[in-house]
């Protein structure tokens, strides 16, 4: 069973989700060759079974198999160090986060999350790894750090732009304009290798964000405010009137009044 599979999954391995492509394919041929030196390891610690005769071709279909799984594995590894770019600290140049319209986005090369994979896997099964991207792998919990930091940058931007209508975000035009300053050299001049980010630009960036968010927060809550008393005073009546009396001038002023009171302190209420 496992030659057939190998045989026929080959070209396209089954992989797991969290597998990376090829050196997924390395630990799914490398299980495969664990499961047949176990099997061995059964035969030879079993002196009551007689390898003469048939034992011998299993024993020829086992070497020729493992020899196979090694020889793909050694393969897939190679076509994997073929497919690297020269500089894969290229990936790092970039700038740290991108526009998406009006809303900002990380701008993360996911092939570094792919190569970040790759290494670990092929590490994992007893492979050295080119040393450029050693260097790059050994920066990934750096970058996963970054990642998270620069993340919070887009939200916390992303979450005031958000809460605002089209015509909304004309009114604060100028506080967006003043934020969209300090936020512009992630967009241009800040990569992924830059020095100091965490400390001076995230935190620069989310102090302003932290403000413009209070003042947006405090115009929506007045805005709210607003818009529930105008409810309210729709709902109420100014005037009352008793269809079965017959007023008296005074007595009609006095009845309103007293009525437009009783509403006053409702809405204040």
């Amino acid at each position: 069973p496992t030659k057939s599979s190998f045989n026929n999954q080959r070209n396209s391995p089954p992989l797991l989700p969290s597998w990376p492509k090829y050196a997924g394919a390395g630990t799914w041929a490398r299980d495969m060759q664990h499961d047949i030196e176990r099997t061995k390891q059964l035969f030879d610690n079993a002196p009551y079974v007689n390898l003469e005769g048939y034992g011998e071709e299993v024993m020829l279909q086992y070497e020729g198999l493992h020899s196979a799984l090694t020889e793909f594995i050694n393969r897939t590894r190679q076509s994997w160090l073929d497919s690297l770019k020269e500089d894969m600290a290229q990936l790092l140049t970039i700038p740290l986060m991108r526009r998406s319209g009006s809303l900002l986005e990380l701008n993360f090369d996911p092939a570094l999350n792919t190569l970040f994979q790759e290494v670990y896997c092929w590490e994992k099964l007893g492979f050295e790894v080119p040393h450029m991207v050693g260097e790059l792998y050994h920066k990934r919990e750096e970058m996963r750090s970054l990642r998270e930091h620069v993340l919070l940058v887009v939200r916390d931007y992303n979450r005031i732009v958000e809460m605002l209508s089209a015509e909304e975000r004309v009114l604060f035009s100028e506080r967006i304009r003043f934020l969209d300053r300090k936020v512009q050299p992630g967009l241009t001049k800040l990569t992924w290798s830059s020095k100091g980010i965490s400390e001076s630009y995230v935190a620069d960036c989310r102090m302003h964000a932290s403000k413009l968010k209070q003042t947006v927060d405090a115009f929506l809550a007045s805005e709210r405010s607003i818009r529930d008393n105008c409810t309210a005073m729709s709902e109420q009546e100014l005037v009352l009137i008793d269809p079965k009396r017959l007023y008296q001038p005074s007595e009609f002023s006095s009845d309103q009044l007293q009525h437009q009171k009783e509403v006053e302190e409702v809405l204040l209420g």
